[in-house]
């Protein structure tokens, strides 16, 4: 391992590195475009010969209603002739230095083999679910709805319109991406093809514009499987069992081929609630799973206090108490101090002195499954994973930490539509 070198991209680089990736994904296509800024791609190697790539490619997250610098970890590939020889640790610990030097708080990625990465501090933090709803059930929850609905054709002139719907929509979200207008244009472009395949439709309810929905219609099909119609994205301020009934069954009239209507796995919690009200069925998906790692504790919560800081409040109104606890948190050694007086969260230094606070210490990992509500911090310190004094403690943070739907969405293809905003040149 002492002989492997990890640096960013030269020009140079470029065979070297897409046949390190065709070989360590067994595809001769594959490569490592869009590429980002240099600074951003992490080569390997190994007595002079490259031997690893992978990228970060930056872009913006809604955590609920606070916006998070991000990097996702695009293409982790080594050369096969050196597997189980450090170079993958020896490159996150690279990429971790860029993400820390451009104050990227979080990393995300998809992937087969989660457990590697949780030996560099990353976690899953969420299972892939496809919800189904089968006609019947659509047709029953259909003729409840009342109003008037109408699906209009989407248009490119209107994704400013669209743009809007889908930003409110993942504001109430934890790890959705930020949609700007070269974000909506990148994410709607390919539906605009008046295939009979796929389609973009505006929803409008009562004459007036309430949202959009694309996706796709089943071509073929598994010997004694019905044809379904796949929601990709279906974005509304508000999601109700009938409404969303409405939408489907007109959807469905298609054709009388189709016999369901299901959403995939990035679907945000409100439309998967309706689905399962209709009495739509969710299966896990296989394949990849969604992972998380919280490189920068100080900056991530110095960009989500905000949405902490209701549910704070929340906690001194039920305990009536006018005053919450201080706590230092301890994350692997990264100290920050989260100081809740008067029910603010203000982020300070670890390294300040904070007399009467509490403390809590825990992993990175456990930080992750902690902040994403897969794991309430009481349940931490009674398995052991996690230390609290004084323990009084951990009512307040366990309501600051509640279970929350999460939903991974995001296109890392789609990155440099956030370069601007983030102060990236392409």
């Amino acid at each position: 391992m002492s002989n492997i070198i990890t640096r960013t991209y030269e020009p140079r680089d470029e065979r070297a590195m897409n046949e390190v990736i065709q070989q360590s994904f067994k595809n001769p296509n594959a490569n490592a475009y869009p590429l980002p800024p240099s600074r951003f791609v992490v080569i390997a190697e190994l007595d002079g010969k490259v031997v690893g790539h992978t990228s970060i490619r930056p872009m913006l997250f809604h955590v609920g209603g606070s916006i998070v610098r991000a990097g996702i970890l695009h293409m982790v590939g080594t050369d096969p002739a050196h597997q189980h020889e450090g170079i993958g640790h020896a490159m996150l610990d690279k990429v971790t230095e860029i993400m820390r030097a451009e104050r990227l708080a979080i990393s995300l990625l998809e992937t087969p083999v989660p457990l590697f990465y949780r030996l560099k501090n990353w976690e899953v933090v969420s299972d892939r679910v496809d919800v189904t709803v089968p006609r019947a059930a659509v047709e029953a929850g259909a003729a409840k709805f009342k109003g008037t609905l109408e699906l209009r054709d989407g248009s490119l002139d209107r994704l400013a319109v669209y743009a809007g719907t889908r930003e409110r929509m993942g504001s109430k979200c934890w790890f959705f991406v930020h949609t700007n207008g070269e974000y909506m244009k990148l994410l709607a472009d390919k539906m605009f093809h008046g295939s009979l395949v796929e389609f973009f439709y505006e929803i409008w309810l009562g004459g007036q514009y309430k949202g959009y929905l694309f996706g796709s219609r089943d071509i073929s099909i598994k010997e004694g499987e019905a044809l379904r119609i796949t929601i990709k994205e279906l974005a509304m301020d508000a999601y109700d069992p009938a409404t969303i009934a409405a939408i489907y069954k007109e959807l469905l009239s298609f054709d009388d081929e189709f016999q369901a209507v299901g959403a995939g796995f990035n679907v945000v919690p409100g439309l998967a609630v309706a689905m399962k009200a209709l009495g739509g069925t969710d299966v896990k998906v296989g394949g990849n799973v969604d992972m998380i790692r919280i490189n920068m504790v100080r900056e991530f919560f110095k960009a989500i206090r905000g949405q902490l800081e209701p549910a704070l409040a929340g906690f001194l109104r039920k305990a009536k108490q006018k005053e919450a606890q201080d706590v230092l948190l301890d994350v692997d050694g990264e100290r920050v101090v989260l100081s809740c007086k008067g029910g603010h969260v203000v982020v300070n230094d670890g390294t300040s002195s904070c007399d009467g606070c509490a403390t809590f210490s825990l992993a990175r990992t456990d930080l992750a499954r902690v902040v994403t509500g897969l794991v309430a911090p009481s349940v931490l310190v009674t398995e052991g994973k996690a230390r609290c004094e004084p323990r009084v403690t951990l009512a307040q943070l366990d309501a600051v930490f509640p279970p929350r739907p999460v939903v991974i969405n995001y296109s890392n293809h789609f990155f440099t539509a956030h370069a601007g905003e983030m102060g990236i040149e392409n």
